[in-house]
């Protein structure tokens, strides 16, 4: 059954608690139905059956209340229905909501001869942007097209080609990124992104606006950086394309400049500047709050560089004021990326009972089609915890069963690099535990092995090494 209305009820603002408690309901089952899931908002464990006793309701009398409820509140949340209830889902991260009531939508607007051609642009259009911004775990490209040729199909504006394509960028961004967390970084997708924004940029090549022209250059840059063409130069781009888009003095949002100046502190990590990319996360956080908040897989990159700069409490603090809401989160991606990023905290701290807590949630939350990386980075550090509890034959047998799992999704692009470097850190990690080579030998070769992001496997290994030594 799905958990529609206590996504809703546990998103919501107390605002709008409010408005649902005005609620005129009748029947006194579904406003007790409504208190009972009110009170129990932010709760992990489900009232299905304290629900059902209480009002004596059977299941399929429960379902069909629970719909009968949604279906209210979102009456009383959003009377226009529409693109306004799109807009809504889509601000308050109702992301299963969004593509059930985006998908009714268009139905609903293709068997209807009573909609306009600008009406049904509009649609598609929101139905587009919206999901651009879905998690990573529930992104379908399929649905991403479907829309954009329903849009230039009834859009008929004057500025349909400026309209269109920008459309079109903001589709670009979100699947180079994509590409990223699924590991299908390669030479053939990076020449396809390529050819793509080129296409793009001679639809546009008559348009005079600056606005667009730093939205172009700075969706190459990204697609340079998470396609590991890493030099000086991505930086040295990335600080002119923050420049320009401060010039445009208003034109621009403050998303516009979090985002470059996320890969401005990201870079830091990607070189291996630890101490500068905390500085910058930090300058992050204090200056776009708003945005930082709402931001976990930006706020997981600075907690990893928190933890490779070895300032684990101040990670915690960041953890717990940022991610820590999203364990009971019905987005899957910020519920993965929180439960790794505390998995980390818990093996340095040699909490190992609460890491593998994490490892559970994390293995019922994943979707390791589209968040293949974590899957790998969660699978060795497991390496790690079992290697800290001392369980060193069991540890070492699960690193060469993790570098099959890698082997085997060679296809996967992304991984062949990985599964090289994981070679020579298994090697690394074998001598030691057979004393071939001593503690201070096996910290040097980890540091110099394992750069940018992978240092946190170094820190790891390392620390778990250390611990090991004390303990015997």
């Amino acid at each position: 059954m799905k958990f529609y209305l206590e996504q809703l009820i546990n998103a919501l603002h107390d605002s709008d608690i409010e408005l649902l408690k005005a609620m005129d309901l009748k029947k006194s089952k579904i406003k007790n139905f409504l208190e009972v899931l009110i009170e129990s908002r932010q709760e992990t464990i489900s009232r299905e059956e304290e629900i059902k006793i209480r009002l004596t309701l059977d299941s399929n009398s429960y379902r069909k209340m629970k719909a009968v409820l949604l279906s209210k509140c979102i009456k009383a949340l959003v009377p226009e229905g529409g693109i306004k209830l799109l807009e809504f889902l889509g601000r308050y991260g109702l992301s299963e909501l969004f593509i059930r009531e985006a998908d009714k939508l268009i139905a609903s607007m293709e068997n209807s001869t009573k909609v306009s051609a600008s009406e049904k642009a509009a649609i598609y259009k929101e139905c587009y942007l919206g999901s651009t911004r879905l998690p990573y775990s529930l992104f379908d490209e399929d649905k991403l097209k479907n829309y954009e040729k329903g849009f230039l199909e009834n859009y008929l504006n004057p500025d349909k080609v400026i309209v269109f394509n920008v459309l079109k960028l903001n589709g670009v961004f979100v699947r180079i990124i994509q590409t990223f967390y699924s590991m299908k970084v390669s030479e053939k997708n990076y020449q396809y992104f390529k050819n793509e924004l080129s296409a793009i940029e001679q639809e546009l090549k008559n348009i005079n606006s600056e606005r667009i022209n730093v939205f172009i250059d700075g969706i190459y840059a990204v697609l340079d950086f998470y396609y590991q063409k890493m030099s000086p130069d991505i930086k040295n781009r990335l600080e002119k394309i923050l420049d320009r888009y401060l010039a445009l003095k208003g034109q621009q949002t403050d998303d516009e400049i979090f985002t470059i100046r996320f890969y401005l502190a990201y870079y830091e990590t990607m070189t291996s500047n630890y101490a500068k990319s905390v500085e910058l996360f930090s300058k992050l956080e204090n200056d776009f709050d708003d945005l930082f908040k709402y931001a976990p897989k930006i706020i997981f990159r600075y907690t990893l560089a928190l933890a490779i700069n070895g300032e684990i409490g101040r990670m915690k603090e960041v953890a717990d004021k940022y991610l820590k809401k999203y364990l009971q989160s019905y987005d899957p991606d910020a519920k993965v990326i929180t439960c790794v990023a505390y998995l980390v905290y818990h093996l340095l701290k040699n909490e190992l009972d609460k890491a593998n807590e994490y490892v559970t949630i994390f293995q019922n939350s994943i979707n390791r089609k589209a968040l293949l990386s974590f899957d790998i980075a969660v699978r060795i550090f497991q390496v790690v915890l079992y290697y800290q509890r001392g369980d060193e034959k069991f540890s070492e047998q699960q690193f060469g069963k993790f570098l099959r799992y890698s082997q085997d999704r060679v296809d996967v692009s992304g991984i062949q690099r990985l599964v090289e470097m994981n070679k020579v850190l298994r090697s690394n990690f074998i001598q030691h535990l057979q004393k071939k080579i001593s503690l201070s030998e096996f910290e040097e070769n980890l540091t110099k092995l394992l750069k940018g992001n992978q240092a946190v496997l170094s820190v790891l290994f390392i620390n778990a090494a250390r611990l090991r030594a004390v303990e015997s």
